[in-house]
């Protein structure tokens, strides 16, 4: 006697009966989702497109399972079940702890910035240390200057002249600039630090961010209203599900996603200055 296989049932089905149930149309749906209408067709029809993470459409499920009253558990269960996955736990960086995300970035980051620090206060202490000695040889040039003219009144006069005119003028500005250079390279060096990000969510997103030691600095799904900051090596990368739902401050300043649809996925690079280097977007 044959075997007759059971065939696993995705949540699509699921989703477009609370759909019909609730007399609600598949643009309603995209309206209320901030989505795309094909893609609130794929998930119905369990037809989901590889491009898109799957973190992503298991918080497209949940959101679209929310919005016609159905169990989220339940749906993503099915969806891990046809997919053939295990079910994943969002976790996310909270917005009041931005300490643990830091630590993410490795000890050597500590130990950079101690030593630039360390080298700025050498330079700073051997910069004064000349300044304050060529100072000190100036004051003791005109002393001995007066000595020599009481022994020699013709002859010396000239020469203290000459002292007095040219150590003044020298020796102070020779040795002065060459400090003030070697600070100034040294702060360059203390500058090129971590990048500063501050995300504010203005409806539930998903986002994903690393930096260029491929640390994940943040991924989850953001609610509204949320507001959390990170900080990484740049430059930096970023994945956004509704990147109208994002405002970006890199280092204090806005970052552009005018050009990214609001409904589709969007990703691209952060770089030193805070400019889009490459974008992509999922259809």
């Amino acid at each position: 006697m044959a075997e007759i296989e059971e065939k696993i049932i995705g949540p699509g089905p699921l989703l477009a009966a609370a759909r019909k149930k609730a007399k609600r149309s598949i643009d309603d749906i995209a309206n209320l989702l901030n989505l795309a209408p094909n893609l609130i067709e794929e998930l119905e029809t369990d037809q989901y497109n590889d491009d898109i993470p799957d973190a992503f459409l298991r918080g497209y499920l949940r959101t679209y399972a929310r919005a016609v009253a159905l169990d989220e558990e339940q749906i993503v269960t099915l969806y891990s079940q046809l997919r053939g996955t295990s079910s994943v736990t969002n976790y996310y960086v909270p917005s009041n702890d931005i300490q643990p995300v830091k630590t993410q970035i490795g000890s050597h980051m500590l130990w950079f910035k101690i030593l630039s620090y360390a080298v700025v206060v050498a330079i700073l202490v051997l910069g004064w240390f000349a300044y304050t000695t060529n100072d000190k040889q100036v004051q003791e040039l005109p002393e001995a200057s007066q000595t020599k003219a009481a022994q020699t009144p013709t002859a010396s006069v000239t020469t203290s002249g000459v002292a007095k005119q040219q150590s003044p003028q020298q020796q102070p500005q020779k040795q002065q600039p060459v400090a003030e250079a070697e600070v100034e390279q040294s702060f360059e060096i203390a500058d090129s630090s971590n990048a500063e990000l501050e995300f504010k969510f203005n409806d539930d997103c998903w986002v994903q961010v690393s930096d260029n030691n491929k640390e994940i600095l943040a991924v989850g799904l953001k609610s509204s209203g949320r507001r959390f900051s990170v900080s990484g090596v740049p430059p930096i990368k970023i994945v956004l599900g509704k990147p109208r739902a994002v405002t970006i401050l890199y280092n204090n300043k806005p970052v552009d996603l005018t050009p990214y649809p609001g409904s589709q996925t969007a990703r691209f690079t952060l770089g030193d200055t805070g400019a889009i280097n490459q974008d992509t977007v999922d259809q």
